[in-house]
């Protein structure tokens, strides 16, 4: 099965990141007579990734058909909403959030989901293609938070000032005065702080302690849960906290943790 991309060539300044974006080297094609070519070779059996802004609406009906005849499915990959006349099992649709021309993390991690089983079945399964509707992520850092917290809250830290979302949350997770101390007693608050901490669940941590994520992929990749339980855009708390923590700084605000344990509480509670 070979794998093709058709997303002719841009300014440098503009031109996509596909060689980290896909999961094995791919071969480019060109558009010609509503077919796909690799050079004088007509392109045969196998993926062509598709940037959709680039193909020619008006022929798609005839190329898509075109496509099928030589055992040719299309993944037509779009930013935007971009309306197709036509539809086939051979051709797939799937939208993915540009941002500086980059696409998002989550597209990627499918892709190469959906590559894999291919190699191994010989059958596309597109469903693998779309990311799965269980918000781990969002899960995840707020069981981080809510570590953060009662951690902070231990009798070597100062007490919450009243009325604080700090003192707030501690009083959502049931967690005041006497419970606390009994709950932890030997805990090494600083470690709470580092950013390496709250990296590792994401598997952003390399083997030797560095950071090997950006701060715009793991926005991007909490965006896509976000929206997907229901969400809209990334409220701007979590994105502070995300920042602060990519940037390996020290995470030392327990009111900013506080906001963000219950924005993500309610939006999951609601969706």
């Amino acid at each position: 099965m070979n794998l093709y991309l058709f997303d002719p060539p841009h300014p440098p300044l503009l031109r996509r990141d596909w060689d980290n974006l896909l999961p094995q080297a791919f071969t480019p094609v060109r558009l010609e007579n509503r077919m796909f070519f690799e050079g004088r070779n007509e392109a045969r059996n196998g993926v062509v990734v598709v940037h959709l802004t680039e193909l020619p609406i008006e022929e798609a009906d005839n190329i898509f058909i075109s496509a099928e005849r030589r055992d040719l499915y299309l993944i037509l990959v779009s930013g935007g909403e971009v309306q197709i006349p036509f539809t086939s099992s051979y051709v797939y649709k799937r939208k993915a959030p540009v941002v500086k021309e980059s696409l998002d993390i989550t597209f990627k991690k499918c892709f190469a989901r959906f590559w894999d089983d291919l190699q191994q079945t010989g059958k596309p399964q597109f469903s693998l293609l779309e990311p799965d509707d269980s918000p781990a992520h969002l899960v995840a850092i707020l069981i981080l938070c809510q570590g953060y917290l009662v951690v902070s809250a231990t009798p070597s830290q100062e007490c919450p000032p009243k009325g604080s979302k700090f003192e707030s949350a501690l009083r959502d997770m049931g967690l005041v005065d006497n419970r606390i101390n009994q709950l932890l007693d030997k805990v090494q608050p600083d470690e709470i702080q580092e950013s390496e901490w709250w990296l590792r669940p994401f598997n952003a941590i390399s083997n030797n302690g560095v950071n090997n994520i950006k701060s715009s992929d793991l926005c991007r990749l909490f965006q896509d849960e976000w929206s997907l339980s229901g969400g809209s855009s990334l409220p701007q708390k979590l994105n502070a906290l995300l920042d602060i923590i990519t940037k390996g700084q020290r995470i030392t605000d327990p009111n900013l943790v506080a906001e963000v344990y219950f924005i993500i509480k309610e939006h999951l509670r609601n969706r």
